[in-house]
């Protein structure tokens, strides 16, 4: 037995070796597996990157449309948006890749997006095929409200296409069915010639109590005399009145401005005239025989912050309206104009013989002074300061947020 255990036959290296071997080829099996794995977790992972990608184009050119929806020919969009687009009605590259850190993005995706107009007679207002949608106009065409998004993501040399149809939310803008609205009225003399001339059964409105103030102060709510309004008696008091323009309206409206280069920033146009005319910060005085409006007989002027003095003989047809974002009222004469009988509240003074064609809206507690002159005996050309006509607003339809039509949204297989 000793002579077997101190024999040197070597038994015990191969066995050793074999081992070694079936070790060796476990450990590369596992080897490869795992590499498998990773490798298609890779795959995976940069798969969904690319859908990430593509859907995060989509979503930042329908951002694009809900800041200006792509009304006329004037403002169509660029035939093609890519990565490397400088034009600002397509998405923003830098803003767009700022959205995505993870690994996979730092391997220079490329991406393109294209926006065509829907066509409600063809089978391409309901589906899509790029031989037939492709070749639409970049803006709508059809005015109904809906278009066309492809888009395009590229990461590690392949494709990921997506297609979805947008709709742009409608918001006609309705003005109130009143000549005028405010937080508090008064007229400018003590005559009886007619300054507001509204219709049956059409008051002006103010957001206060009429009675139990004293005279000429901030805090009279009307003040005017009989036969300044006609019909007689068409004002009333309602503290429940709310905001001329409704909530989201007025950024709508702003926007509809910038779009039509009819946006002021710190400054007022020499012509008020246009559709939607905006003014952000400014005190604006117009006198003189200035014609507003002239040809169309139509528009709407907004002041955000800032106040209005119309004077002279100015004719003017449109909607007037003031949001008083300095908040004129009883509490603050800050920027606000002074008037006769002892207002510092003013937002809105019409005065001379100046005739408004629509209708004057101050928002919040600001005051309306209207007034000077008026259908005087002396003018046979004068007419009120204010002439309530509905028909002097365009059938403006201001465009809201952008969204995907449902059911629309789709994947195309790369051609």
């Amino acid at each position: 037995m000793k002579a077997f255990l101190r024999g040197n036959g070597g038994y015990a290296v191969p066995v050793a070796m074999m081992v070694m071997v079936v070790m060796i080829g476990f450990a590369m099996a596992t080897l490869a597996y795992v590499d498998a794995e990773t490798n298609s977790s890779r795959r995976e992972r940069t798969h969904e990157a690319r859908l990430n990608l593509t859907e995060g184009v989509v979503a930042a050119q329908i951002f694009q449309l809900s800041r200006g929806w792509p009304t006329s020919a004037a403002k169509a969009l660029p035939t093609d948006c890519t990565q490397v687009a400088t034009n600002p009605l397509c998405p923003q590259p830098a803003q767009l890749k700022s959205q995505f850190t993870a690994v996979d993005f730092k391997l220079n995706p490329t991406w393109s997006v294209q926006v065509r107009d829907n066509d409600i007679a063809a089978s391409t207002g309901q589906y899509y095929t790029d031989a037939d949608v492709l070749s639409r106009p970049t803006w709508d065409a059809n005015g109904d409200g809906e278009m066309w998004v492809r888009a395009e993501g590229v990461l590690e040399g392949r494709h990921r296409i997506i297609v979805a149809r947008v709709r742009v939310e409608k918001r006609p803008l309705k003005p109130p069915k009143a000549p005028f609205v405010a937080g508090r009225f008064n007229s400018g003399n003590n005559g009886s010639n007619v300054i507001v001339k509204t219709d049956p059964d059409v008051y002006g409105i103010v957001r206060c109590d009429s009675g139990g103030y004293a005279s000429a102060t901030d805090n009279e709510c009307i003040s005017y005399v009989n036969g300044q309004i006609s019909p007689v008696g068409m004002v009333r008091s309602d503290i429940n009145t709310g905001g001329a323009i409704p909530d989201g309206m007025a950024d709508a409206l702003k926007q509809m401005a910038i779009n039509n280069n009819t946006y002021y920033a710190n400054s007022c146009p020499a012509d008020p005239s246009g559709d939607v005319v905006w003014v952000e910060n400014a005190n604006c005085n117009y006198s003189s025989n200035l014609k507003v409006n002239a040809t169309t007989k139509k528009g709407v002027f907004i002041i955000n912050r800032g106040t209005l003095q119309i004077s002279g003989s100015v004719e003017w047809w449109g909607l007037i309206y003031a949001l008083n974002a300095q908040g004129c009222g009883p509490s603050s004469n800050s920027g606000c104009v002074s008037s006769a009988g002892g207002y510092h509240d003013g937002v809105v003074q019409i005065t001379g013989t100046t005739t408004i064609h629509g209708g004057v809206f101050v928002e919040g507690d600001g005051r309306l002074t209207i007034g000077n002159s008026g259908n005087a005996g002396n003018c046979n050309a004068c007419q009120p300061n204010l002439i309530y006509d509905p028909t002097v607003a365009f059938q403006i339809t201001a465009h809201g947020t952008a969204g995907i039509i449902q059911n629309t949204w789709r994947e195309l297989v790369p051609g």
